[in-house]
């Protein structure tokens, strides 16, 4: 049996409907990277989200197999054979199908890891993550070939790759969107969460890897039990019974536990008491106030290690995001060098895993009192363009502080910096708002040169901050 199953996988890996899936699997992730900054672990993601397609290959490939026999219209001849007898030939083309498609998982998120250092991408993957969908990738093999085995049809064999990988496709969508915890108990659900230094959360890989186990194994053993029983091999239906019996039962445990797990995490630190489970009731994001003012914002435990410096700011950022990252995002920030000697003004910005809560909540608010702007690592974009907006909110962070505390007298000097400094400049000729004062204020700042409204600017900004200082005092200092 053991010849039998190698010559057979071999078979399977040279199958060209599941390389076409890892081909087009590879510019899904491709194409998806565009836009983000490149990190291995965002490409093994986009990668896991793509394979349903290599399922939907493996799927038919499983069921052409099935039906080679009576493609080929041997099947009185193999099942005249000593192996088809003692009911060992269909359990082997199983194994081997599936042992075949698993290593085309594999190379499909070799693939994916190769695009992204073509990239640049620095990081490790998530072994648990890469092994989850392979295992899945193996599995619809398996149904394939079970499909194929009880239907002996090969219209429905031929239909049932791409119904079941657009299926799949709309369940997964379906259940992402509607925020509840069964959407972690479908073959290749949404990826979690990922944070930096912390991992994925909710960690449902090893448990929902012995999820799609379970269900493969009930697959591989209901139909090696039907073969077993036409054979009459007595021992082979008893163990037929029990992988069925012990695939039920993880099954059930298994998605029991990935059932009871919350959707997501808002993170305010990296220990588990800091993680708040989100279910989307309006309780869980009232306690997400309660969670800001415990824990306050990341600690700098010196995880975000790569810095650089230009100017007056410095940037840190996780390793995985290198140097570059941190380097260019410097370089955008030197638009700020003209205040970068106003009170209280942030000069570092560092990379914290996500931000939970309002983005200022890190400016000035470290116990070495030093003023920082915290940096979310999900999302990050390449597109050099778009980073401009980091400038406009550390200016915004440090004109409103922490509570983001409005008066029209900082209204008026935040549409002066939106439209001489922002990433979208509007309305240079004039600013409209009702307040006629303070848009009557605005525009006698545009009308400055903004060297000029900087000297000016810089004298009051203290009480600016704090709120002291009033929209007719403003409108005197820039009508001098």
């Amino acid at each position: 049996m053991r010849s039998l199953i190698w010559v057979e996988a071999k078979r399977a890996a040279r199958s060209p409907l599941l390389w076409l899936g890892v081909a087009l699997v590879t510019p899904f992730v491709w194409l998806n990277l565009n836009g983000y900054w490149p990190i291995v672990p965002r490409a093994v993601e986009h990668a896991y989200g793509g394979i349903a397609v290599l399922a939907g290959f493996a799927t038919l490939t499983g069921a052409w197999v099935g039906l080679r026999d009576i493609r080929a219209g041997a099947e009185s001849l193999i099942a005249s054979t000593p192996a088809a007898q003692k009911a060992t030939l269909v359990p082997a083309r199983m194994l081997a199908l599936a042992l075949g498609a698993f290593v085309t998982g594999l190379a499909a998120f070799g693939a994916a890891i190769a695009v992204a250092k073509l990239r640049g991408a620095l990081g490790s993957p998530s072994l648990d993550l890469i092994l989850d969908a392979s295992f899945f990738v193996a599995g619809a093999a398996c149904a394939g070939f079970a499909i194929a085995y009880f239907t002996r049809s090969r219209a429905v064999c031929l239909l049932v790759g791409p119904l079941l990988a657009a299926l799949d496709v709309i369940v997964v969508n379906r259940l992402a969107s509607s925020y509840r915890s069964a959407m972690w108990l479908v073959p290749n659900p949404r990826t979690p969460q990922r944070f930096p230094t912390i991992g994925y959360l909710p960690d449902i890989f090893v448990r929902h890897t012995l999820y799609v186990l379970a269900l493969t194994a009930i697959l591989f053993g209901a139909v090696w039990l039907k073969d077993s029983i036409r054979t009459q091999a007595h021992r082979a239906t008893a163990i037929c019974v029990l992988l069925v019996t012990l695939g039920s039962g993880t099954a059930l445990a298994s998605g029991t536990w990935l059932a009871h797990q919350p959707v997501s995490y808002a993170v305010f630190g990296t220990r588990p008491d800091q993680w708040l489970p989100m279910d989307g009731r309006t309780s869980t994001y009232k306690k997400m106030g309660q969670f800001q003012r415990k824990f306050g914002v990341f600690a700098d435990d010196g995880s975000a290690s790569e810095c650089a410096s230009e100017g007056s700011f410095e940037v840190c950022v996780f390793p995985e995001f290198g140097e570059r990252f941190a380097r260019d995002m410097a370089d955008v920030m030197t638009i700020l060098e003209p205040f970068a000697d106003f009170p209280d003004f942030p000069h570092k910005l560092r990379m914290v895993p996500e931000i939970s809560f309002a983005d200022c909540v890190g400016v000035g608010g470290l116990t070495s009192g030093d003023s920082e702007y915290l940096l979310s690592s999900q999302n990050v974009t390449d597109v050099r363009e778009e980073w401009e907006f980091t400038p406009e909110g550390v200016f915004r962070c440090s004109l409103y502080g922490r509570r983001m505390l409005s008066t029209p007298a900082k209204d008026a000097v935040n549409a002066w910096y939106g439209s001489t400094f922002g990433a979208y400049p509007s309305m240079r000729g004039g600013y409209y708002t009702k307040n006629r004062l303070q848009r009557r204020t605005t525009n006698l700042m545009l009308a400055l040169e903004p060297d000029e409204v900087i000297t000016r600017l810089r004298p009051i900004w203290a009480d600016l901050q704090k709120g002291n200082f009033y929209l007719p005092g403003l409108e005197r200092v820039m009508s001098r």
